[in-house]
């Protein structure tokens, strides 16, 4: 399993910008978002890769150990592709950490696979992909203890949403990117710009 990759030097007030995959990939393919939003001051990233099987719940405790390396006054950002997105948004709302500033979520099945529970061999992430999963039911229904916004950018072109809002979750911001699909937003420089001026937004309030 790959380990974490953690930028060194990390300053009390910076801005991290934490990158997690969809399933079956790696942090690879994160690499060109890394790039755009690691060429501004005071913005860093960190990556985590892990395998395919793991749900929500066991990849926010790796998530956690990444965390549990970076300064306590630092700014956390956790941006998520697909089943990253749905690991972001779950872990800021169930786990305090006043670090943690937005959650952007880039693909992500908030509303659900239809009949990703019933997939042979009984896989983590296909139980909490399902319409119905307590994962999801969270991320939809909790009230956060404090104010942590939210970015949904989803594909007008996504094979596993009968409609983009259907992917949305009912509350935060909600950007539509006609003509990509589930993959390929991670290489629109479109889908870059929002998540770009959204980290820089969030960071002239601080």
């Amino acid at each position: 399993m790959l380990a974490p990759v953690v930028p060194a030097g990390v300053e009390p007030d910076d801005h991290v910008v934490v990158l997690l995959h969809g399933l079956f990939a790696t942090a690879g393919v994160l690499r060109p978002l890394r790039q755009r939003i690691e060429r501004h001051r005071r913005i860093r990233a960190a990556t985590l890769s892990y395998p395919p099987g793991p749900g929500a719940v066991t990849i926010g405790k790796r998530l956690e150990a990444l965390l549990d390396r970076l300064p306590e006054r630092c700014s956390v950002h956790l941006l998520g592709h697909s089943l990253g997105g749905i690991v972001a948004r779950h872990y800021a709302l169930t786990v305090e950490d006043p670090r943690i500033v937005s959650t952007i979520a880039l693909a992500a099945p908030f509303g659900g696979v239809p009949a990703a529970a019933a997939l042979p061999g009984g896989f983590e992430w296909a139980r909490d992909l399902d319409p119905d999963s307590p994962v999801l039911r969270i991320i939809r229904l909790t009230q956060a203890t404090r104010e942590i916004p939210h970015l949904s950018i989803t594909a007008g072109g996504d094979v596993l949403a009968s409609s983009s809002q259907s992917h949305a979750l009912p509350y935060g911001d909600h950007v539509v990117i006609d003509g990509i699909g589930h993959n390929t937003i991670l290489f629109d420089p479109g889908a870059m710009d929002h998540v770009e001026r959204r980290v820089l937004s969030l960071m002239a309030m601080r």
